[in-house]
């Protein structure tokens, strides 16, 4: 994903193949091993398609705007065995 303007970004370099359609949410993997799955990215608001090669792009509107951020969590990385208990989640949500 990169940057297009403040308010778009793109998506190069899908297969052709690969069916993508105007509204679809784009989430992170997982698979690289540095974002977790499942963190929404943003919504597909228009399909890039030329009417030849093997690869098109998309654009997407961010799921939040960088513009006006003010605050945000970090996600630290454990194994997939760990979880934070209930009660550890509430004491993160009191100190942040």
């Amino acid at each position: 994903v990169e940057g297009v303007s403040p308010t778009t970004c793109r998506i190069k370099y899908l297969q052709r193949t690969d069916d993508i359609q105007i509204g679809d949410l784009i989430v992170t993997s997982g698979f690289d091993g540095v974002f977790p799955k499942g963190f929404p990215i943003g919504t597909v608001t228009e399909v890039e398609k030329k009417s030849y090669g093997i690869t098109q792009s998309v654009i997407i509107q961010p799921a939040v705007s960088t513009i006006n951020i003010e605050e945000v969590f970090v996600v630290l990385k454990m194994n997939e065995r760990q979880e934070l208990t209930k009660e550890e989640h509430k004491n993160n949500e009191v100190k942040n």
